[in-house]
């Protein structure tokens, strides 16, 4: 089966490792198109992967697609799909749902070819279960034809589907891939820059080791009002919690409270900020730190 990729990130080494690790190398041919040099970086580490020069040669006789292109390019990356008249299956892993979903449904490509799944690179997918359920959105419609080719692929790595709907797909990843990476990103911005007023350097291992944990791609999914929009009910739920826990010692003002369009501002696509796929808050600051930037609920305080 050939399997083409649009972009290649965390999501697309998430299935070329699943591939080798189930040994389906055999079974599944993987061409992807991506910058140049990203593909003969990825060419260098997955044996299983091709990266013709040609994006013509990538999506010859192509039977599934997965677009793993960031939402900044999904409106250029639906058009190319439109001028190479793809009529094969697709699987879709954008990050917000909510404005993805209209971005196909307002395209010439069939919307039966089409599934909107979550993105198991941005969530941290284990590639190493042995089942992997991977969520995808409920209003779906996957005609007969469609079936073969998606479970042939799906079967062959061992994914199971399951089925949420697109708002708390968009509500998972803002509190497992958006927050805590603009936290995090927003955080070391903020001690780096408190840093200058005694020394360059102060603490310069702690603010590394926070930086090591953002994953600099999600630049490539903060480029439209609707994901800042979406953001900042997450982000004015975050201040309150703060404002609560720190009431009594009178330690926050205004000044330390995140705004998300300002956090967006500071992402740059040429930043030297190291890649990680882990975004665990917990790292630095504990489980009940963590259930909070997670954004499920209160923190339980029935236990203090």
């Amino acid at each position: 089966m050939k399997i083409s990729i649009i972009g290649l990130n965390s999501d697309s080494i998430f299935f070329l490792n699943r591939a080798s690790l189930l040994k389906k190398d055999s079974d599944l041919s993987f061409y992807a198109f991506d910058d140049r040099k990203i593909q003969n970086d990825h060419k260098k580490k997955f044996s299983n992967l091709k990266a013709p020069w040609n994006l013509s040669d990538v999506l010859d006789k192509c039977e599934l697609l997965l677009n793993c292109s960031g939402l900044k390019n999904l409106p250029n990356t639906i058009s190319i799909l439109e001028d190479n008249k793809i009529h094969c299956p697709i699987i879709d892993f954008s990050t917000n749902k909510k404005y993805s979903i209209n971005l196909f449904n307002s395209s010439s490509l069939s919307r039966n070819n089409i599934i909107h799944a979550m993105s198991p690179g941005k969530v941290n997918i284990d590639f190493k279960k042995e089942i992997i359920n991977l969520p995808i959105i409920l209003n779906n419609n996957i005609n007969s034809k469609l079936d073969n080719v998606v479970n042939s692929f799906k079967n062959k790595l061992k994914i199971s589907f399951k089925f949420m709907d697109e708002i708390e797909h968009d509500e998972v990843l803002r509190s497992n891939y958006y927050l805590p990476n603009l936290l995090l990103l927003s955080l070391s911005n903020m001690m780096q820059q408190k840093s200058k007023i005694i020394s360059n350097n102060l603490n310069s291992e702690l603010i590394s080791d926070i930086r090591s944990l953002v994953n600099v791609s999600i630049n490539n999914d903060l480029t439209n009002d609707h994901t800042d929009s979406a953001l900042s009910q997450s982000l004015e739920e975050f201040n309150k919690e703060m404002k609560e826990i720190f009431a009594d010692h009178n330690k926050l003002d205004n000044s330390y409270l995140i705004n998300s369009k300002q956090t967006a501002k500071i992402l740059n696509p040429d930043s030297s900020i190291p890649k990680s796929r882990d975004t665990i808050m917990s790292l630095f600051f504990g489980a009940r730190f963590t259930k909070l930037l997670s954004g499920w609920s209160k923190i339980d305080k029935s236990n203090d």
